[in-house]
């Protein structure tokens, strides 16, 4: 029962606060995006074994993908990261930076809401995380919504693509929902089109 369940978002066998769930969906959507395979052997008492397999280079070269093959140039401008795991707190923040973001963070919707009071004019997007402890990401964006008109959010979520496509309807100020793991490119893609819109840039360099 467990290895149908290990590559799903949040799905851990460890106890509370010792296990995200989202260290074997991160490898499993990597893998992925790398078109490979990923075979795994259990044998109780014995251990388990991951075996990945990758495409070779000149295959990779000639089957990827156009979208996979651009590069986003940042638009610039400073994210607002409202993450309470701090371990995927660390990992979204890193791969914000190397997009080119600046970025700052808080750990659950209502430190969010602080830092968005605190500097009104410093961020140009709110990237949040939709489960957190004593305010959600979607009811943190229904207050910030009330000082802030004009602020883009980007949810991550690991909800399924129908619950998220019915969630980005009720929430106008929702740009995009991103579903966990997140993989760089896509979020790359979606903040340079969401920025690219509020300061009017649309280059794309290959």
């Amino acid at each position: 029962v467990i290895m149908e369940h290990v590559f799903e978002p949040f799905f851990t066998t460890k106890d509370m606060h010792k296990g995200t769930g989202l260290g074997l969906a991160t490898v499993h959507g990597t893998v992925a995006a790398h078109r490979g395979a990923l075979i795994i052997n259990s044998t109780v008492g014995e251990g388990t074994r991951f075996d990945l397999l990758f495409p070779s280079s000149a295959l990779a070269d000639s089957e990827v993908s156009e979208d996979a093959g651009e590069l986003y140039e940042s638009t610039g401008g400073t994210v607002l990261l409202v993450e309470d795991q701090p371990e995927v707190q660390l990992m979204t923040a890193t791969m914000l930076s190397r997009l080119g973001y600046d970025v700052e963070t808080a750990d659950n919707g209502l430190e969010g809401l602080d830092v968005l009071r605190e500097f009104p004019d410093k961020f140009d997007i709110v990237v949040t995380d939709q489960n957190m402890p004593k305010m959600n990401g979607f009811d943190m964006i229904k207050q910030a919504v009330l000082d802030f008109p004009d602020m883009p959010f980007v949810v991550l979520s690991g909800y399924s693509e129908e619950k998220l496509q019915d969630i980005m309807r009720d929430h106008p100020a929702i740009h995009a929902i991103i579903r966990k793991p997140v993989e760089k490119n896509i979020l790359g893609r979606k903040l340079y089109e969401i920025l690219g819109r509020y300061k009017g840039d649309k280059k794309i360099v290959a």
